[in-house]
């Protein structure tokens, strides 16, 4: 009836879904895909919401066909340049990386007052 799984792994669904770093210099994302092919992966930004997904249909493995997908949803913090988002992978593991403003450049400029 159950798979054979150890029961304290059976219903940790969260395991291998992803790394996040949260830091003074970015924000990152790290994420094993290795499963998927890098054109089955795909990255979207709207607004401040980061969107992971991938997918690949039924593939034969050892003991018959399988089918694999997820998605996964971040929301980036504030201070973090929408602008400096990258992303790679590297030997299986997906890595997004959200550059955040630099406080020290930040724009000044004058405010005119009225009298």
């Amino acid at each position: 009836f159950w798979p054979s799984i150890p029961a304290n792994r059976m219903f940790n669904t969260g395991e291998g879904l992803g790394e996040v770093i949260n830091n003074t210099e970015k924000f990152t994302v790290c994420i094993d895909v290795s499963q998927f092919k890098p054109e089955e992966v795909e990255v979207t930004l709207t607004g401040r919401e980061l969107t992971v997904s991938a997918k690949h249909e039924d593939r034969s493995d050892h003991h018959g066909l399988i089918s694999r997908s997820f998605s996964r949803k971040y929301s980036l913090p504030d201070d973090v340049d929408l602008n400096r988002v990258i992303c790679r992978i590297v030997d299986g593991k997906l890595t997004v990386e959200a550059f955040k403003n630099d406080p020290k450049q930040a724009e000044t400029r004058s405010i005119p007052i009225s009298y």
